[in-house]
C-alpha cells in the first residue's frame, strides 16, 4: 500500500537519512508547540509536535474566521498531535483563514500534562482542492519509536506495511514493528 494525504496524493519514496535521537533523558516539561494549521473542505486541524491528551477544549477557546469573517465552530476533537475543529460552512480551494485559541478550562495539553501556549490569529494553509503529493520534513527518534513528519495530513487507510521501511541502527538492520499513520506523522 502506497502512502496518501487526505487528497489521496501519493507521498514520493527517499532513501537513507539521518535520523537525530531524541529520546528524553528526563521528564518532559516541553509545553507541545504548534507545527501548522490546516484547512480542508470544513476541517481545520492544529498539528502539534507531540501526541496530546484526548482532553478537549470547549469551542470557545477557537476563533476561526474565513476571508476576514468569523466562522461557526461545530465541534472539536483531539487525535494523536493533531486537534481537528469542524466548521459549519466548507472552505473552498481560494479561501484564506486564521484560527486564534484560547486556553480554557480544558486547555490542549501533551501526554506529561504540560499545557499547549495559547495563540492569536494564525493564517492555516488551505489544501482544499490539493493535488500536489505530500512533502517529507523532519525525522526523529524517540525510544524505539522512529515518527517521520509530512507537510500536510495524511490517509491512515493508506499505511504502508512494516516491510516498505528500511531501518538501520549503527549500521545494523533494525526490524521494523508495526506502522501507523497519525494525521501528519508515520
Amino acid at each position: 500500500t502506497r502512502l496518501r494525504d487526505l487528497r489521496g496524493n501519493e507521498v514520493a519514496s527517499f532513501t537513507a537519512q539521518t535520523v537525530l535521537n531524541y529520546t528524553p533523558t528526563a521528564a518532559d516539561t516541553q509545553v507541545p508547540r504548534l507545527s501548522q494549521i490546516v484547512g480542508d473542505g470544513a476541517n481545520i486541524r492544529l498539528h502539534y509536535d507531540e501526541q496530546l491528551t484526548v482532553n478537549t477544549p470547549t469551542l470557545s477557546a477557537f476563533a476561526v474566521v474565513v476571508g476576514g469573517v468569523g466562522a461557526t465552530e461545530n465541534s472539536v476533537s483531539v487525535s494523536g498531535n493533531v486537534v481537528t475543529i469542524v466548521i459549519a460552512t466548507a472552505l473552498t480551494p481560494s479561501d484564506t483563514f486564521t484560527v486564534a485559541y484560547t486556553a480554557g478550562a480544558t486547555p490542549i495539553e501533551d501526554l506529561a500534562g504540560n499545557n499547549a501556549a495559547s495563540f492569536g490569529a494564525t493564517a492555516g494553509l488551505n489544501v482544499s482542492g490539493d493535488n500536489v503529493a505530500p512533502q517529507r520534513g523532519h525525522m526523529r527518534v524517540n525510544g524505539v519509536t522512529l515518527v517521520i513528519f509530512y507537510d500536510e495530513p495524511l490517509d491512515s487507510s493508506s499505511t504502508p506495511a512494516a516491510g516498505a521501511f528500511d531501518i538501520q541502527v549503527a549500521g545494523a538492520p533494525a526490524t521494523v514493528s508495526s506502522v501507523v499513520v497519525n494525521g501528519d506523522t508515520v
